[in-house]
């Protein structure tokens, strides 16, 4: 049965075409919801469970909190055992698929798993095609240049030299969903340069300008997917299921609603939603950036959300 290329992908980055299991068919993949498959112990990996029913996320690499310490166990295993390469190879998986989109990174790897010298599949561990078995060389078919520095490099750029590489304006910062991202962690983190100081490693420019798979919408979304819509709010159907359940959970952990934005955006156009959500999210003591998942200014440190009760006599 022809799936979805994007369905061959593992939450942790791993391709899954080539895993030996699937090809046995005792497994259908770590995205298959199928009970009937033999092969059961996905539904209790802790990183599958995360990107599901924690962080909603289509992979690790679309996590604010990437790497975190269960997705380095799993790339640190097994480390001089060229079998399990094609785990140390994921953090340029995720760099590639947050470059390319999901669906595309699936296309290329389903091309990159095919024998050279017959057109089967080679899998991992073996690294050995099915059929006529030849044998490749891990060193050789897995990049030995992982990204990591660049990505470090990528993630301290002001956004200074961002808007000057790529000019970006204020509605830049419009999410398909209703989010202003100027006010998200992962964006403050690249602009303000703090990764080191608050712990993390991955940040963000924006999800427009990175054209970004969002797990629930874009990719379950076809006019979205094919570019008939910028945002939610010109569907008739705002909101779906799907955006509901986001805007849902974005309510009880940051007291926004991303359908009340969206139904405000059609209201009032970009130019000025972005100005209100520039001035609703500008701290009230150094007129600085308020980061809507930490409820925190990243220049004076000032406990603040414009959109929580608790904050509210504050403004």
């Amino acid at each position: 049965m022809e799936r979805d290329k994007a369905e061959a992908v593992s939450y942790c980055g791993i391709y899954c075409g080539a895993c030996p299991s699937v090809y046995l068919g005792s497994c259908y993949g770590c995205r298959s919801e199928d009970k009937s498959q033999k092969r059961r112990s996905k539904w209790n990996c802790n990183i599958r469970n995360c990107c599901i029913n924690e962080k909603n996320v289509q992979y690790c690499g679309e996590c604010h909190e990437y790497p975190c310490p269960t997705i380095l166990k799993l790339i640190n295993s097994h480390k001089n055992e060229p079998k399990f390469l094609y785990r140390h190879e994921i953090p340029n998986n995720m760099k590639e698929m947050n470059n390319m989109g999901i669906d595309k990174w699936a296309a290329e790897y389903e091309k990159r798993w095919k024998c050279q010298n017959c057109g089967d599949l080679v899998i991992w561990y073996n690294y050995e095609c099915i059929s006529c078995r030849t044998s490749y060389e891990p060193q050789i078919e897995i990049k030995k240049k992982t990204g990591t520095k660049r990505r470090k490099e990528e993630n301290k750029m002001k956004i200074t030299d961002l808007k000057e590489e790529i000019e970006v304006k204020d509605t830049d910062l419009i999410a398909r969903c209703g989010l202003y991202c100027g006010t998200c962690r992962a964006y403050l983190l690249l602009k303000k340069d703090q990764f080191e100081q608050r712990g993390y490693k991955q940040g963000c420019k924006g999800c427009k300008i990175r054209n970004k798979n969002c797990a629930f919408l874009k990719k379950q979304c076809p006019p979205l997917r094919k570019g008939e819509y910028e945002y939610c709010s010109e569907c008739d159907e705002m909101p779906c299921p799907n955006l509901k359940k986001l805007s849902d959970g974005y309510e009880k952990k940051t007291g926004t609603s991303l359908v009340a934005n969206l139904e405000r955006l059609r209201e009032v156009g970009e130019e000025k939603w972005v100005k209100e959500q520039i001035e609703l999210w500008k701290c009230p003591e150094c007129g600085g950036d308020i980061c809507i998942h930490d409820d925190e200014c990243y220049d004076c440190g000032l406990k603040y959300n414009p959109n929580k009760e608790k904050y509210k006599t504050k403004a």
